[in-house]
């Protein structure tokens, strides 16, 4: 949604072409419309979710196993509990990723 955004394109449209999708789901369209109102209250706060992958990522290093897009979550998640979005639904990442820059 972040480079919707910056391209000027309408969030509440693009809701509803996701939620027509093929990738379409009940949870996917109650968090396009949190995204889409910046409904921030916690449905699951972005802290749980950290502490979640947290748990996963130290279960796959226990097993010598790793998982590149959990860890990238568990990064995400960490910098939006840091820059204090930890109560926030964890959508806040959104937020993170606006203000991100490429590197």
């Amino acid at each position: 949604m972040p480079v919707a955004k910056a391209q000027g394109l309408d969030l509440a449209i693009l809701g509803q072409v996701i939620s027509a999708g093929p990738a379409t789901s009940v949870y996917a369209q109650s968090k396009i419309t949190k995204i889409t109102t910046e409904d921030w209250s916690a449905q699951a706060a972005t802290k749980d979710c950290y502490k979640s992958c947290k748990l996963i990522c130290a279960a796959l290093e226990a097993t010598g196993a790793r998982s590149p897009l959990i860890e990238i979550c568990c990064s995400m998640y960490a910098k939006a509990v840091d820059s204090g979005y930890g109560d926030e639904d964890m959508i806040s990442i959104i937020k993170i990723l606006s203000h991100s820059s490429p590197s």
